[in-house]
This record gives structure tokens, C-alpha cells and sequence, in this order.
């Protein structure tokens, strides 16, 4: 009966921290997703302290040689936020650079998608930035 109740639980424990997982990797994919749409507003909304920039707003979303995942804004030679640092357990597949411009063409960016997933792969989500409306859409994998 013990041996029973034991590999309940560690069934029952994978479980738990399946769905934590994937919980942890969907509110990273709507903090980066929201990220990336202050982004575009902060393009939109240029201030007289940022003419000499162009109205031009850089979003970074980069894995570190550790593994982590982290984003940053940045506009002209001003960093506009601090480096945000995902959880350990979320890992991309590829860098974003997005470069916005104050009407929310991102058509002069490299890339314009990215792949967040579990260390494991088991669950992904992709995060997609439209180049011309800069609608972001996050879509489960």
C-alpha cells in the first residue's frame, strides 16, 4: 500500500511541476509579448529629449551564454529599461532584435519571431511580430 501511495505521488509531483512549467513559460511569453508593445508605444510617443534618435526604439530579447533569457529597450544611445532576466526554466530557440519607428514599421528589423520553450522542449510558445502593423501575437505550439 505504501509502495501504492509513493508513486502516487511522484506521478502526481511530475504533474505539478509539468503544469508549473508551462504556467511559468505562458507568463513569460505575455511579459515579453508586453514588452515588446511598450516598445511600440514608447516609438510613438517620441519626446524633444529623443529627436536625435529618430524616433527609433530597439527591443532585445537574447538568451545569455548561461542560458537565461533577457530583454531590454533601448532608444538611440539612451537605455530606456532595465535588462529583464526570464526564469531559468524558459530558454528561447532564437535572438529578437526589433527596431520600431514612431509610425510602427518594424520592416528594418532582423528578425521577427522567436520561440520561447521549457528547458525540456516539451511546451512552446512563439512569439511573432507583425513587420508593418506590429501587432505581436503569441501562439502555443
Amino acid at each position: 500500500m505504501l509502495a501504492g501511495l509513493a508513486g502516487g505521488l511522484l506521478i502526481g509531483g511530475a504533474a505539478f511541476r509539468d503544469a508549473w512549467e508551462e504556467r511559468e513559460l505562458d507568463a513569460a511569453a505575455d511579459e515579453v509579448a508586453s514588452a515588446i508593445r511598450l516598445s511600440e508605444d514608447m516609438a510613438k510617443s517620441g519626446s524633444a529629449r529623443h529627436d536625435v534618435t529618430g524616433g527609433y526604439v530597439h527591443f532585445y530579447c537574447t538568451k545569455g551564454a548561461d542560458g537565461r533569457v533577457s530583454y531590454s529597450t533601448a532608444r538611440g544611445i539612451w537605455n530606456e529599461s532595465v535588462k529583464r532576466t526570464l526564469p531559468s526554466s524558459v530558454t528561447c530557440t532564437t535572438n529578437l532584435s526589433l527596431l520600431f519607428r514612431n509610425d510602427a514599421f518594424s520592416g528594418l528589423s532582423d528578425t521577427y519571431s522567436t520561440v520561447l520553450q521549457t528547458k525540456d522542449g516539451k511546451y512552446r510558445r512563439k512569439i511573432t511580430v507583425a513587420m508593418y502593423t506590429g501587432r505581436v501575437r503569441v501562439e502555443k505550439l
